[in-house]
């Protein structure tokens, strides 16, 4: 949500990649509680104001719900269990970003039908986008997702054979955004645990992640 061209409010990031998630670690954080925590306190599900106590602070502001410490902890999550949470945190801040992961059950399904806006980020090359498509069927069959998502080309190498209009005629839509290739910047800030966008704010990188972030939430 926003007003006069500014965000206003909290911001929130739930690593909901429940098996392999690393937000905490690229944000350089040592979390002292995870989403599964937060799952097992049934207070917390139902009273929002709890759940702030399972957050961990970045230096930005944000809050960092971060996801299970071993990947078969993720199995104590339900897709119940998020539906609730991510209900809860609608009431507790302005914007809420959510990593879902790449694993597709009743869980991810679940972040979906909750997300106001779903953002697909994918390589150009023919792997990925066969999977992706694989995906969009499935998501049709189910209910879809809709008007509500975004298509980002994330440049994994310097240069690319397939050209974004091939890309676009292949899935059937706009590409609304694409991320520059620029390994040493984007290595340097998950080794270093600092974001693009604050590590290197003048990057073509940093800028290209601002104006979508801009589009999503409806600032400028």
């Amino acid at each position: 949500r926003h007003g006069g061209g500014r965000l206003l409010g909290d911001l929130a990031l739930f690593a909901l990649d429940l098996q392999w998630g690393q937000v905490a670690t690229h944000l350089d954080l040592r979390p002292r509680s995870t989403v599964v925590e937060l799952c097992r306190d049934s207070q917390a599900l139902t009273e929002p104001e709890l759940m702030r106590s399972y957050a961990e602070r970045h230096a930005s502001g944000l809050a960092v719900y971060a996801a299970p410490a071993r990947p078969d902890q993720g199995e104590l999550v339900t897709a119940a269990d998020l539906g609730q949470v991510l209900r809860g945190a609608r009431s507790l801040y302005d914007v809420v970003v959510i990593d879902a992961g790449s694993y597709l059950d009743e869980r991810c399904l679940t972040i979906l039908e909750e997300a106001d806006e779903v953002v697909f980020a994918f390589y150009p090359e023919i792997a990925a986008i066969k999977a992706l498509l694989s995906l969009l069927e499935v998501l049709a069959d189910v209910g879809g997702v809709g008007s509500k998502t975004t298509f980002v080309i994330n440049h994994l190498f310097a240069r690319e054979l397939l050209k974004t209009r091939d890309v676009e005629n292949t899935l059937g839509a706009r590409i609304a955004f694409e991320l520059p290739h620029e390994p040493v910047v984007h290595l340097k800030a998950v080794n270093e645990g600092i974001p693009v966008v604050r590590g290197a704010p003048r990057s073509p990188a940093a800028e290209a992640l601002v104006r979508l972030a801009q589009q999503l939430v409806g600032t400028t």
